[in-house]
C-alpha cells in the first residue's frame, strides 16, 4: 500500500488507492488529490522519503472520497484546498470524504489559469466523471503533464460510478484531446510517451462498443443490476 514511485526529478506518486501525485514546484510542493485516509501516514511519510516538504496545496480533480478523504488531514499540516465550485459544498459538508469534511480555500470554475509555487498551472473543466471534474495541465521538469482524474480508467473505459454522463464524458474527451501534452497521470495509472493518446483511444472506445461491453460486464455495479439505456448507444 502506497508505494513510492519517482516518476520524474520533481514527480512522485505517493498513494495508490487513488494515485496521489506530489508535483515540486520552485517555491514548494503540491498535491493532485488527497487520497484515501488509510493511506495518509503512509504518504506522508513517502513525502518525506523522498526529500520533500508538506503540501502547500492539494489540487482535487473530484469530490469522490478515494481522492478527497485525506484533504483534512493535508489542510491540518497546513495545505490549501482547490475543488471545483460545483463539488466544494460536498467537501466542506463532508459528504465526499466520509465524514471528514474540510474547508475549501480555492473555487474554480473550470478552464482557470493558476500560478503556483512558480508553477504556471492550466485547471481544465472536464466533467462526465461527476458534474465538477478538473484535469490540471502542470509543467514537470520541461514537459507537459495532463493530470485528469477518473475520466479515463486504463481499461480505456471512463470512470463511470458516482456521477458519470455519458454526453459529458465525450465532449470533455473531445476537448483535452487537442491539448499539446507529453503525458498522463491519471487517478489510477500513468500512461508516458503517448501525449493524449489515451484520451483519443478512449473516445473511439465509446462508439466501436468497447465502453457497451465494459458497462454490460460490470451491470450489477449499477442500480438494480441494470445499465440505464443512454449508457448502452454506440
Amino acid at each position: 500500500m502506497g508505494q513510492l514511485q519517482r516518476v520524474r526529478q520533481n514527480l512522485y506518486k505517493i498513494a495508490d488507492m487513488c494515485h496521489v501525485f506530489a508535483v515540486r514546484g520552485p517555491n514548494g510542493v503540491l498535491l493532485i488529490d488527497g487520497g484515501e485516509l488509510s493511506e495518509f501516514e503512509a504518504a506522508r511519510a513517502n513525502l518525506l522519503a523522498a526529500g520533500l516538504d508538506m503540501p502547500q496545496w492539494v489540487l482535487t480533480t473530484h469530490c469522490h472520497y478515494d481522492h478527497t478523504e485525506s484533504c483534512r488531514a493535508w489542510r491540518d499540516l497546513g495545505a490549501k484546498i482547490a475543488a471545483h465550485e460545483l463539488e466544494v459544498g460536498l467537501i466542506e459538508n463532508g459528504q465526499a470524504t466520509r465524514g471528514y469534511p474540510c474547508p475549501v480555500d480555492l473555487r474554480l470554475r473550470g478552464d482557470d489559469d493558476l500560478d503556483l509555487l512558480g508553477l504556471r498551472i492550466k485547471a481544465w473543466h472536464a466533467p462526465g466523471h461527476s458534474r465538477g471534474s478538473i484535469a490540471y495541465e502542470v509543467p514537470v521538469d520541461g514537459e507537459r503533464w495532463l493530470f485528469t482524474g477518473d475520466l479515463v480508467m486504463p481499461d480505456l473505459c471512463p470512470g463511470w460510478m458516482g456521477g458519470f454522463d455519458r454526453t459529458e464524458t465525450i465532449a470533455t474527451l473531445k476537448k483535452l484531446a487537442r491539448l499539446c501534452v507529453n503525458h498522463i497521470g491519471t487517478g489510477h495509472c500513468i500512461v508516458e510517451g503517448d501525449g493524449t493518446g489515451m484520451l483519443v483511444d478512449s473516445l473511439a472506445a465509446a462508439y466501436d462498443g468497447t465502453w457497451r461491453r465494459c458497462f454490460i460486464q460490470r451491470a450489477s455495479q449499477f442500480p438494480g443490476g441494470t445499465v440505464p439505456g443512454n449508457l448502452l448507444c454506440d
